[in-house]
């Protein structure tokens, strides 16, 4: 966290500029900033634990610097980086890194046993192929439902050991700062709502997992849809703009909305509908294709 403070001294202004590291420092550290104090993102800084050691860190990490362009200078204290902080940042990989897990299972469910021959064995079996598709599918919600749940579990117990317990600042539109008692009931609606989006690349990933016979490519193409519309999302160009509510990705952050103080209902049940949508419809056109594909032969 970075904290202005303007000391009016006869002439000239004094800045001073806490800082906040990834490290395990009970305490803000503060300097005297004989330096333009317009600091950018990115910009490496020499920072001096005790009386000989020096150590050079880049700002990515500092929560400030994301909120340096509101008009007010603003004080924060406490412990910032704590296990709340932990586990909110871990709710944003859900754009790209945990897709990648899921897919690597469900992707290779029905395009794996394709490709070692396995399949034909389980068709053998006196169970139709819609009963076959529907209990892989369960087992890749299973899967996915219980990798969430233990992500989530091992960050905030880790991020309690290591950091404690405090407040959680939220920056989106503006700086929100959450009570460490109101948090609770946030995290398991938002983790709730992220569980549901990760289902929707699991039946994406198992739709696609029907129509090829080797197990990169579910990989490939699931990762590969997801990076795209997350641009088209990210971008917002006009052309795409009466869609995007629609395009399950746009979703994937929509629980952010758990930790604004004004609870936006509508938006919450829309995505809920929109990302249920894409389950029966992903599930849907896998089970008729799965019917129709020659695997016997």
């Amino acid at each position: 966290m970075v904290k202005n403070q303007d000391v009016l001294n006869k002439e000239n202004k004094i800045y001073y500029v806490d800082l906040i590291l990834p490290l395990a420092i009970p305490q803000l550290l503060t300097y005297e900033a004989s330096f333009n104090p317009l600091i950018e993102i990115g910009q490496r800084v020499l920072v001096h634990v005790g009386k000989k050691k020096e150590y050079s860190w880049c700002y990515y990490f500092l929560i400030a610097l994301a909120i340096q362009n509101l008009e007010n200078d603003f004080r924060l204290e406490g412990k910032i980086i704590n296990t709340n902080l932990m586990t909110y940042i871990l709710l944003n990989s859900l754009i790209i890194h945990i897709p990648i897990l899921i897919c690597l299972v469900t992707g290779d469910s029905l395009a794996g046993e394709a490709s070692s021959g396995t399949l034909r064995l389980i068709l053998q079996r006196p169970y139709s192929r819609t009963q076959i598709y529907l209990s892989k599918a369960l087992s890749g919600y299973i899967y996915t439902t219980s990798l969430i749940i233990f992500l989530a579990l091992m960050t905030y117990v880790l991020g309690y050991f290591l950091f404690g317990t405090g407040d959680l600042i939220v920056l989106r539109r503006g700086v929100t700062v959450i009570s460490s008692n109101d948090v609770v009931w946030r995290f398991l609606l938002a983790f709730c709502s992220g569980t549901l989006s990760m289902l929707v690349v699991a039946s994406l990933s198992m739709m696609i997992s029907s129509f090829v016979n080797n197990a990169i490519g579910p990989i490939v193409g699931t990762i590969a849809i997801i990076i795209g519309l997350n641009i088209i999302f990210t971008l917002g160009a006009p052309l795409f703009k009466d869609i995007i509510p629609y395009i399950f990705t746009s979703h994937f952050v929509k629980w952010q909305y758990f930790f604004d103080f004004n609870i936006e209902l509508d938006k919450i049940k829309l995505s809920v509908f929109v990302q249920l949508a894409y389950v029966f419809i992903f599930n849907i056109i896998g089970i008729i294709h799965f019917n129709r594909k020659d695997i016997l032969s």
